[in-house]
């Protein structure tokens, strides 16, 4: 089975022990680990206390982020990846509700790839209008952050979540509040 592992912050010292498990997993045969290319592989792995090389199956890629949120892989990016990589199976390493498990999923479907779609979450947050904050917290700053807020979670959570639902083949969650947070949708 080919994997492709998408997390915003792979390149990072602690992600060492993630990729390793993955590549240790006799049932992938290939796996590929992409992360935004605002990131020096080299220089983050440099301060790993492990510094074996990865096993022949392991290959990185690095993709262009969205200007504004270094931490976002845009849809046409992750098409490309899924293009030239094919795998059975996409784990986007990220809350169900964020930007890259919804545009990895469109990704998928757009370049016409079969593979699964998974999401691993760990929100602990329940979505909502943050009507509370605002009413606690009232500032002119404030209304801004609740325009915001509000507008994503109509726009983006709630209006997206059919998309979601068809596109995302499941998730893991690394606990129950991360399940009532997914299941609350």
């Amino acid at each position: 089975m080919k994997v492709l592992l998408y997390w915003h912050d792979i390149y990072l010292p602690y992600s060492d022990y993630l990729i390793r498990g993955f590549a240790a997993n006799s049932e992938i045969s290939q796996l590929c680990i992409v992360g935004p290319d605002e990131y020096e592989a080299d220089a983050i792995y440099s301060g790993s206390e492990n510094n074996q090389s990865f096993p022949e199956k392991v290959i990185f890629k690095k993709i262009k982020t969205y200007s504004f949120r270094k931490k976002w892989g845009p849809i046409k990016e992750f098409k490309k990846c899924i293009q030239e990589f094919k795998p059975d199976c996409i784990i986007i390493l990220d809350e169900a509700f964020s930007v890259n498990v919804l545009n990895a999923a469109i990704a998928n479907y757009l370049a016409r790839n079969k593979a699964s779609v998974l999401f691993y979450g760990f929100e602990n947050i329940k979505q909502t209008p943050p009507i509370q904050f605002l009413a606690s917290n009232f500032s002119l700053k404030n209304i801004w952050v609740f325009l915001r807020k509000t507008i994503r979670y109509f726009l983006a959570d709630a209006m997206l979540q059919p998309v979601r639902s068809r596109l995302v083949s499941g998730g893991l969650a690394c606990y129950q509040e991360s399940v009532d947070v997914v299941h609350q949708f």
